[in-house]
C-alpha cells in the first residue's frame, strides 16, 4: 500500500512539472508547432530574474550605458542610480545555458528581460523546463507600411531660393519645411545641432549620395543580419526607404534639399527586411532602440509603422492599438521614459469609419504620432487616423507627406519625390531635434507637448489631423521665456543712464529673482551682472548697466527662466552673441540701401523714392536732391516708415510739369543724430538718373478683356462656374480648360504675354492662381525671353513645389514646376538681376500634361508687373467733350505723335463705370505730324454723360483714355416741373422743357380764376428753362395760386403754388 501510495505521488510530481512548463509556452505556439515536429519558430525567451550581479551594474553604469545616455536620463530625475532594473543586461549565464541546447540567439532585450531566438517545439519543451524561464511568447510579425509613391529621379531638381529670404537656399523642400515654419528657426540659428537622432528603417542603400556628404553619422547597425554594414550589400534587405527618409530628416544639399535637422549627430538601424512577403519582426526594431539609448540618443524616428500580417504569421490587430499591447509599443514608451524623444509615423492605411488604421507603436501615449497632409495643408488620403481602443487622440501632429523631397536612390546627384507618412514622420522628427537643439533640458513629454501645443489645431484636436500641422518656431519658443527688448543704441553721452528694458512673458510661471542682465566692458572676457526689478506694469522689467565711462563698448545680453528650468536667453545664442553699445564720440557714418529707380512711366506718377537708411545714432533727417532736365528743383524729406529703417517719399511733380524724355538726376542724403551730423550720400559722386518713358505699366485683372495675352491649346479666358475655381477678383480669369478638365496629352499649353518693355532695375511680376493637377505628372511653371531670346524657366519667391515626372511623356518632364494641387494663392517673381533697364521681354505660362489622368488644371488672376509696361502707340495731348443744342454731343481730340496706331473705339457710359462701344474712328499709323480727330454722338436721355477713348494698335495692343463728361441740355420730352422753393416768399423758380420750338406762354392765376400776370408770351427754342416768379411786384397777399404753361396746341399744363407771408 505504501509502495502505490508513493508511486502516486510521483506521478502527481510529474503532472504537476509538466504542467507548468506547458503553462511557460504561449499556448499559440502549442498550436502551430505540435503538428510539425521540426517546424523552426521565433520565439521570445522571457527570464525571471537578472541574476545576482545587479549591483555591480547599479555601480558602474557606464558598463551598461554611455554618458551622454545618462545625461539625457538625469532631466528625468527619476534615476537615482542613473540605471534601473530594467536597465539591466539579460543574465549572461541564461543565455549561455540556452545556447548550449544548440539555440542561436538572434536578439537580446534588457527592457524585457528577454532572448529570442528560433527553435522547434522540441527546443522550445527544453527551454520551458529551466527554472530561470518565466514563459516563451512568440515573436510578433508584421508587414511594413510601405511608402506610397515614388516618382522618376530628376539629376536637374534643382530651385533658385529668393535672395534675401532665409539664409539657405533650400530648393524644391522649401515646401515641406515652410509648411511646419523650419526656415525660420535654422536663421535663429538652430539646426539640429548637439542632438543625437536615431533612425530606424530598412536599411540605407545610397550614403555616398551628395546630401549626405557633410552628416555626421557615428554609429550604424544591421540588426537583420547582424552585421555593421547597413547598406544593401549581399544582404537581406532593401535600403532605398531608409535612403529617402534620412535624407528627408538631416540631408544637405543647399538648392536641392535640406532636412530640418541636417546638424544633427545620426545613428543608423536597419530593423526590417523588406524582402517580398517576407514579414517584419519587431525584436529588432526593439534591440535597435535598446542599442540607441545606450550610446546616448536624444530623438528617434521610425517611418516603418507595423500593422497587422496576415495568416499564418501572429500578429496583433486594430484591436491591439491601445497604448499598451504590442510589445514595439510597450518598448517605444519605455524609451521615452528614458529621456528618448520617439517620433513614428502614424501609417498608411488611410481611415475607416468603424475603428483606427494605426501601426504599433503610434498608439503610444508617449510617442509622438506623424500623420500626413498635401502642400496646401489638407489631410493625404492615405493618412492614418485614430482613435487608440482606450479612447485617445492620434495622431498627434501633421507633416508634409504628399510629393516629398528626398535623394534619390539610384545616383548620388538625384532627387524624386516620394509620398508617405514615412516621410512626415522625419519631418516631424527634424522638429523635435531642433526643439532640444534650442532646450537641451526638456523632457521628451515637453517636447511633445511644444510640438501639439503649437500646431494648427491646438484648441480642437481631432482624429484626423490630431493637433494640427506642425510650427517649429512656434514649438521652440514653447517652454522658452519669451523677451522683448529693443537695443540700446551707441551714445555720446557717456552720463546716459543705461536702462535696459524688457517685456518676459511665458507659458510656465517666471522665477522672478532669476532674471539677469550681464555686461562687460572688456570685450566680453568678463561679465558682471544686475537683476532686473518689476516696473509695476504687468511683465516688465527694468535693470541699469551701472557704466559712466567714456569711449567704451559695452556688451550685454539678458538670461531668464521659468518653472521648467529651461533657462532662455536674449540673444538666443547668447553670449556668443550679445548686444553691445559704445559710449564716446560718434564718427559712424549713415548706410543707405537704394537701387537707382531707372526709368519711369509718364502714366504712373507720383515717382516713389525708397530707401533702407540705418545708424548707430539713428538717423535726423533724410532728402533728395534732384534736378529735372539739369535744373536744379527743391529738395523734398524723405520720412520714416513706422518703426523701420524704410524711408519714402516721392517726386513732386505731376504729368503736367513732365513731358516724354525729360531726364531726372537725383541723390539721396542722409544725416545722422551725432554732433557732428555724420553726412551720407548716395551716389557718392554725382547723380543717379532716369528718364520719362512712353509706356503703361503692365495690369490685368482679366474682366473688361483678355489682357491681350495669346492663349494656345487648352488655355481659355472667360468666367469659371463652380465646381471649378471661382476667379479671385471678379468673375473671369485664364485657364487651361475653363470649365472641364484639361485635355490629355502628351501636350503643352501656353499663354504669353505681349512684348514689353524693362523701365526699372527693380522689376517683378505677381500674380494670383489656383490649380488642380496629377501629382508630380502634370504640372506647370513661368518663363520668361529676354531680348528676343530663348525662353527660360524663372523662379518665384518660395520655389516650386516638385519636379515633374518624366514617367508618362510629359513635355515638360524633369522640369520644376507646380505641382499637386492648391487654393488661390499670390505668386511673386523677384526680377531684379535678371533684367536691366532697356530689355524687352516676354512671359508665358507652360502647362505640361502626360497621356494619362485629367484633373481641373491651373487658373490665373490679376497678372501686373512693376517696372516693366507697354509702350503707348499713341500721345494724346486733347479730348473734349460739347453738348450741342440740337442733342447732338461733339467729340475732338488731338495726338502729338502715333506709332501702329489702328484707330480709336469711342465708349459712353451715363454713369461713369459701365460703357459701351459707339463707334471707330480709323488711326494714322505710324506718325510724328499733329492730328484732329472727331466724332459726333447721337447723345442719349441723360442729364450727364461720360466718355473715353479706347486706343488699339495693329497687334491689339490697348489703351483707355482719361474719362470726361458732358452736361446735356436738350429736352426730350415736354414738360413743366413743381415750382421751387414752395411755399415761397417772395420768388420762386419755374422749369420747364421744350421738345420743339414754338409760341409759349407761362401764366399765373388766383384760385377764382383770375389771371395776375403772363410771365412768358412769346417763341422759344426747343431746350430746358428755368424762371423766376418775383409775386412782390404784383402786391399778392398769402394764398394759392395757379401757373400754367401753354405751348401752341401741342402742350399744356397746370401747377399749384403756395405764397406764404
Amino acid at each position: 500500500m505504501k509502495n502505490l501510495l508513493r508511486l502516486f505521488g510521483l506521478i502527481l510530481v510529474m503532472l504537476s512539472t509538466v504542467s507548468a512548463q506547458t503553462e511557460k509556452i504561449n499556448p499559440i505556439l502549442i498550436t502551430e508547432l505540435s503538428a510539425f515536429e521540426n517546424k523552426s519558430e521565433i520565439i521570445w525567451v522571457f527570464f525571471n530574474d537578472k541574476g545576482n550581479t545587479i549591483e555591480n551594474y547599479y555601480s558602474n553604469p557606464l558598463s551598461v550605458v554611455s554618458q551622454k545616455s545618462l545625461d539625457r536620463r538625469a532631466k528625468l530625475r527619476t534615476f537615482e542610480k542613473g540605471i534601473d532594473y530594467i536597465d539591466i543586461p539579460v543574465n549572461s549565464n541564461y543565455i549561455k545555458e540556452i545556447k548550449n541546447l544548440g539555440i542561436e540567439i538572434k536578439q537580446k532585450s534588457r527592457w524585457f528581460n528577454a532572448i529570442s531566438c528560433y527553435a522547434t517545439i522540441s527546443q522550445i519543451n527544453k527551454i520551458s523546463k529551466l527554472e530561470f524561464v518565466k514563459k516563451i511568447d512568440p515573436v510578433i510579425k508584421y508587414k511594413s507600411i510601405n511608402k506610397i509613391d515614388e516618382n522618376t529621379e530628376s539629376a536637374t531638381f534643382n530651385e533658385i531660393k529668393p535672395k534675401g529670404t532665409y539664409s539657405y537656399n533650400y530648393g524644391a523642400s522649401f515646401t515641406q519645411l515652410q509648411q511646419i515654419n523650419v526656415p525660420a528657426v535654422h536663421d535663429l540659428g538652430f539646426k539640429g545641432q548637439g542632438v543625437y537622432v536615431g533612425v530606424l528603417d530598412a536599411g540605407f542603400n545610397n550614403l555616398p549620395h551628395e546630401v549626405f556628404n557633410n552628416m555626421n553619422i557615428i554609429a550604424a547597425y544591421d540588426f537583420v543580419n547582424n552585421d555593421n554594414d547597413v547598406s544593401d550589400g549581399n544582404d537581406m534587405g532593401d535600403g532605398s526607404h531608409g535612403t529617402q527618409t534620412l535624407s528627408t530628416i538631416g540631408g544637405f544639399k543647399e538648392g536641392k534639399l535640406i532636412g530640418p535637422a541636417f546638424a544633427s549627430t545620426f545613428i543608423l538601424a536597419k530593423t526590417e527586411n523588406t524582402e517580398s512577403e517576407t514579414p517584419i519582426e519587431e525584436d529588432n526594431w526593439i534591440a535597435g532602440i535598446e542599442w540607441m539609448d545606450s550610446i546616448g540618443v536624444d530623438v528617434t524616428s521610425t517611418s516603418l509603422g507595423y500593422i497587422d500580417f496576415d495568416s499564418p504569421y501572429n500578429s496583433y490587430t486594430w484591436q491591439s492599438m491601445n497604448g499598451n499591447t504590442c510589445r514595439i509599443t510597450i518598448a517605444a514608451d519605455l524609451a521615452v521614459g528614458r529621456g528618448i524623444v520617439v517620433v513614428n509615423s502614424a501609417g498608411n492605411e488611410g481611415s475607416n469609419s468603424s475603428h483606427n488604421t494605426l501601426g504599433a507603436p503610434a498608439d503610444g501615449d508617449s510617442v509622438i504620432a506623424v500623420g500626413a497632409v498635401t502642400s496646401t495643408g489638407t489631410r493625404s488620403s492615405f493618412s492614418s487616423v485614430g482613435p487608440t481602443v482606450d479612447g485617445r487622440i492620434k495622431p498627434d501632429v501633421m507633416a508634409m507627406g504628399s510629393d516629398v523631397t528626398v535623394a534619390s536612390t539610384y545616383s548620388t546627384t538625384g532627387y524624386t519625390t516620394s509620398s508617405g507618412t514615412s516621410f512626415s514622420g522625419p519631418l516631424a522628427g527634424g522638429v523635435a531635434s531642433l526643439i532640444l537643439s534650442a532646450m537641451p533640458s526638456l523632457t521628451p513629454m515637453q517636447v511633445r507637448d511644444a510640438m501639439r501645443n503649437t500646431s494648427s489645431l491646438n484648441s480642437s484636436p481631432n482624429n484626423e489631423y490630431g493637433w494640427g500641422i506642425l510650427n517649429a518656431l512656434g514649438a521652440i519658443n514653447y517652454f522658452r521665456v519669451q523677451i522683448d527688448h529693443t537695443s540700446l543704441t551707441d551714445t555720446e553721452n557717456p552720463a546716459r543712464i543705461h536702462k535696459v528694458s524688457a517685456i518676459f512673458t511665458s507659458q510656465l510661471p517666471l522665477i522672478t529673482n532669476k532674471l539677469f542682465l550681464f555686461y562687460s566692458v572688456n570685450n566680453g572676457t568678463s561679465y558682471d551682472s544686475v537683476a532686473f526689478s518689476s516696473t509695476g506694469t504687468q511683465n516688465k522689467y527694468e535693470a541699469i548697466i551701472p557704466v559712466n565711462q567714456n569711449n567704451v563698448t559695452v556688451k550685454y545680453f539678458i538670461k531668464a527662466v521659468n518653472t521648467s528650468n529651461v533657462y532662455s536667453f536674449l540673444p538666443l545664442n547668447a553670449p556668443v552673441t550679445t548686444f553691445s553699445f559704445k559710449v564716446g564720440t560718434d564718427t559712424i557714418l549713415p548706410i543707405i540701401v537704394h537701387t537707382n529707380l531707372g526709368n519711369q512711366s509718364l502714366y504712373a506718377l507720383p515717382i516713389k523714392v525708397e530707401a533702407n537708411i540705418t545708424d548707430n545714432l539713428g538717423v535726423k533727417n533724410a532728402r533728395v536732391y534732384y534736378k529735372l532736365n539739369s535744373v536744379q528743383k527743391p529738395e523734398f524729406e524723405l520720412t520714416r516708415l513706422g518703426n523701420s529703417n524704410i524711408f519714402t517719399g516721392y517726386f513732386p511733380l505731376q504729368q503736367s510739369d513732365l513731358t516724354l524724355g525729360d531726364v531726372i538726376e537725383y541723390k539721396i542724403v542722409a544725416v545722422d543724430s551725432s554732433s557732428a551730423n555724420n553726412t551720407t550720400t548716395v551716389p557718392s559722386q554725382g547723380f543717379y538718373a532716369f528718364e520719362i518713358v512712353n509706356v503703361v505699366i503692365y495690369s490685368a485683372n482679366f474682366e473688361v478683356d483678355n489682357g491681350t495675352l495669346i492663349g494656345s491649346n487648352d488655355w481659355e479666358w472667360g468666367a469659371t462656374v463652380s465646381p471649378y475655381p471661382l476667379a479671385h477678383s471678379g468673375s473671369k480669369v485664364w485657364g487651361t480648360k475653363l470649365n472641364s478638365n484639361y485635355s490629355s496629352g502628351p501636350l503643352v499649353s501656353s499663354l504669353e504675354t505681349p512684348e514689353m518693355q524693362v523701365v526699372s532695375n527693380n522689376a517683378s511680376l505677381t500674380f494670383w492662381h489656383s490649380y488642380d493637377f496629377e501629382s508630380s505628372y502634370d504640372g506647370g511653371n513661368v518663363k520668361m525671353s529676354k531680348n528676343g531670346g530663348a525662353y527660360t524657366l524663372i523662379t518665384s519667391q518660395g520655389g516650386y513645389p516638385g519636379v515633374l515626372s518624366t514617367s508618362y511623356n510629359n513635355p515638360l518632364g524633369g522640369q520644376n514646376a507646380y505641382v499637386s494641387s492648391s487654393g488661390w494663392v499670390n505668386a511673386l517673381f523677384n526680377l531684379s538681376g535678371l533684367l536691366s533697364t532697356g530689355d524687352v521681354v516676354k512671359f508665358k505660362f507652360d502647362f505640361g500634361v502626360d497621356n494619362s489622368i485629367q484633373y481641373k488644371g491651373w487658373y490665373i488672376d490679376d497678372l501686373s508687373f512693376t517696372g516693366i509696361g507697354i509702350a503707348l502707340p499713341v500721345e494724346l495731348i486733347s479730348f473734349t467733350a460739347v453738348s450741342n443744342s440740337d442733342g447732338k454731343t461733339e467729340l475732338k481730340w488731338s495726338t502729338a505723335t502715333e506709332e501702329n496706331n489702328s484707330g480709336f473705339e469711342i465708349e459712353r457710359s451715363i454713369n461713369g463705370t459701365n460703357f459701351t462701344k459707339i463707334g471707330f474712328v480709323v488711326g494714322h499709323g505710324t506718325t510724328t505730324e499733329l492730328n484732329n480727330y472727331s466724332f459726333i454722338d447721337n447723345t442719349p436721355e441723360n442729364e450727364k454723360v461720360f466718355y473715353r477713348l479706347r486706343q488699339l494698335d495693329y497687334s491689339g495692343l490697348f489703351d483707355y483714355s482719361d474719362v470726361i463728361s458732358v452736361n446735356n441740355n436738350f429736352a426730350y420730352s415736354y414738360g413743366i416741373e413743381q415750382n421751387y422753393p414752395n411755399p415761397f416768399n417772395p420768388t420762386t423758380n419755374i422749369s420747364f422743357s421744350l421738345k420743339e420750338s414754338g409760341f409759349v406762354t407761362l401764366s399765373v392765376y388766383n384760385v377764382l380764376g383770375e389771371k395776375i400776370t403772363d410771365i412768358i408770351n412769346n417763341k422759344l427754342n426747343y431746350g430746358k428753362y428755368t424762371i423766376t416768379f418775383d409775386a412782390s411786384k404784383y402786391g399778392l397777399t398769402s394764398g394759392i395760386y395757379l401757373f400754367k404753361l401753354n405751348v401752341d396746341d401741342k402742350f399744356s399744363s397746370v401747377k399749384k403754388m403756395n405764397l406764404i407771408k
